[in-house]
């Protein structure tokens, strides 16, 4: 009870000192939420770059000039697949002949450009948007193995050609032949293909991507129902944990992809992956540089808390002096003339950290948790602090200072 009457006494004896002693305080938290506010801003920033900053990584030609129309055979498909990636799109190509003339023996030409996808983001200017269905088709017919198929507007035009229309006519795979470059046509024997869509031709009048977009599955079924061995032709990705990306390159160089050579001629092969990671890479780095020198100055900015605090207590506390001097000389001891000071320090540091720190949580949208430890953190600061200054301004000697006050 004597100490709450004398630190009553030490807060409302000198109002100013008081309100000064909170304000310091309040000062002080917002320097301390700011510096851990940065931490925790570049640590999310590292851990969301992948979002911003995607890694992508695309099979090209040996040569690193084409994206597409090259041969990617299963096995560098199914060990990309394997890899820790998402977003996978991919293709493969084929074409037939819808007008009789066309359909030789010994196919010199084709009429019509098929495009396997396992999503439209493969194709540029078709979109889900742009596609009239059938009545009970979707999208959902490229996860399937049925002869389904979108028309180009304009193919559907040029033949007459409608929804619901069944499609009877030869299809065939081109493969290169030896010398790399020269191509073939590889029969797949008559197939009929359902259409149950339409979908508009670019509006910019550009030269549409193909005219008939079938499913993965149903083209690499009627491949191996020939015996005939099938090949994808493009394929790009995303990385599902860039941070993980040395990972995912040696794991991409174990499974035969190379890096590109802008002298190799050859452009049959797709074992060849490119990853667009320069950027992720150097601004990763930059946010990992900033976390080491924030973190390396983590200690010393808490120092230098408790080092502030300390000096503004001493100077607050050195009138109090006078007051010890006296309780030391009727025989108290000096925790017990500290006490009264310490807790009362404290309990002012705590309520400027009260007041100031449900602003900033509500203006720095600062966590619960987050604004917890930084309560916590600071009435650590305060605390020893406060008995750093306390340990300093107990050390006179009471009868040389009662006598110079005399």
């Amino acid at each position: 009870m004597v100490i709450l009457k004398e630190m009553n006494y030490i807060v409302f004896r000198n109002r100013g000192r008081t309100a000064l002693s909170v304000c310091i305080a309040a000062l002080l938290v917002c320097c301390m939420s700011f510096y851990l506010g940065s931490i925790q801003t570049a640590e999310s920033a590292e851990k969301n770059l992948a979002q911003v900053i995607p890694v992508t990584a695309q099979v090209v030609s040996r040569s690193g000039a084409r994206t597409v129309g090259f041969e990617i055979d299963e096995n560098h498909f199914a060990n990309l697949m394997k890899a820790d990636i998402k977003d996978a799109v991919y293709t493969a190509s084929a074409c037939a002949n819808f007008q009789e003339q066309y359909r030789a023996e010994d196919v010199q030409g084709a009429d019509t450009s098929v495009t396997a996808v396992s999503g439209l983001s493969a194709l540029v200017g078709v979109t889900e948007e742009n596609i009239t269905f059938e009545n009970g088709y979707d999208l959902s017919f490229l996860e399937s193995a049925e002869p389904l198929c979108v028309v180009s507007q304009s193919y559907a035009a040029q033949y007459g050609l409608n929804s619901g229309d069944t499609l009877s006519m030869p299809f065939y795979v081109m493969r290169y032949n030896d010398d790399g470059f020269s191509l073939r046509y590889e029969h797949l024997g008559m197939q009929g293909v359902k259409i149950i869509g339409v979908y508009a031709d670019s509006a910019s009048g550009s030269a549409v991507p193909c005219s008939m977009i079938v499913s993965v599955p149903w083209l690499q079924t009627v491949v191996k129902e020939n015996n005939l061995r099938f090949y994808y032709s493009s394929f790009r990705c995303a990385l599902r944990d860039p941070m993980k990306l040395n990972d995912f390159k040696d794991a991409m160089r174990g499974a035969g992809f190379a890096k590109p050579d802008p002298n190799a001629l050859d452009e049959r092969h797709g074992d060849t992956l490119v990853v667009d990671d320069q950027l992720f890479i150097e601004t990763a780095e930059k946010l990992e540089q900033n976390l080491k020198v924030l973190r390396w100055f983590l200690a010393p900015f808490f120092a230098l808390v408790i080092v502030l605090v300390t000096l503004v207590t001493f100077l607050l506390l050195r009138s109090t002096r006078r007051d010890m001097a006296i309780a030391r000389s009727l025989g108290v001891s000096k925790w017990r003339c500290a006490a009264p000071n310490f807790i009362s320090t404290v309990l002012l540091d705590m309520l400027g950290c009260a007041v100031i720190l449900p602003i900033l949580s509500a203006a720095l949208h600062i966590p619960a948790l987050s604004a917890h430890a930084i309560f916590g953190l600071f009435t650590l600061c305060a605390a020893l602090g406060t008995a750093a200054a306390l340990l300093c301004l107990l050390r006179f000697d009471t009868l040389t200072l009662l006598t110079q006050i005399d």
